[in-house]
């Protein structure tokens, strides 16, 4: 009788979060999301979902240290969707943080974790390649782009989309370069 107690509970628990988010309340998902995370889970997916989405709430309210400490825990594993995005999320805000060396260390770890979800690791090498385009190293970047285009084919996302603003904006700095 317990154990189908806390089941109900978690499951009322976990559509109060959902119901939250989907009506875009961030603080009251949060509260929720909060709620399930601090609760004994039966479900280790369920924590996942409740990190996750209590990150994506957030990262909405801009209070990026907060959803950087839930994409940092969620990105140990990478082998579901939520812990790719958050390999990915964890490299992008050590980017924008101005760490570099740090972000580029983050995506060759996610790398080197075989992720079945391609998008979120194309995303990556989109962003490494924005690293070295910031260090000026278009070699480099041009490389690894021009690499994601010939193996990365999904024309149903924006990574085509983001490979080709990025191999534009190398052009246009070395065109600068040159004529110097």
């Amino acid at each position: 009788l317990a154990a189908l107690y806390a089941d109900l509970r978690q499951k009322a628990q976990l559509g109060i979060m959902r119901s939250h988010r989907s009506l875009g309340n961030n603080d009251s998902t949060i509260v929720a999301a909060t709620q399930i995370i601090k609760g004994s889970t039966l479900d280790p997916a369920i924590t996942r979902e409740a990190l996750y989405t209590r990150a994506k709430a957030h990262e909405a309210q801009n209070e990026l240290q907060s959803a950087y400490a839930d994409y940092k825990t969620l990105s140990a594993n990478c082998m579901d969707e939520y812990g790719a995005e958050a390999q990915y999320r964890v490299a992008e805000y050590l980017f924008h943080q101005g760490r570099q060396t740090d972000a580029e260390q983050q995506i060759f770890a996610f790398i080197e974790k075989n992720t079945p979800h391609q998008y979120w690791l194309a995303k990556a090498f989109v962003l490494l390649s924005d690293i070295y385009i910031a260090q000026g190293k278009y070699f480099d970047a041009k490389q690894y782009l021009m690499s994601l285009q010939e193996n990365y084919n999904n024309p149903a996302d924006d990574i085509a989309t983001e490979i080709k603003a990025r191999l534009d904006e190398i052009a246009t700095r070395e065109a600068k370069t040159v004529k110097k």
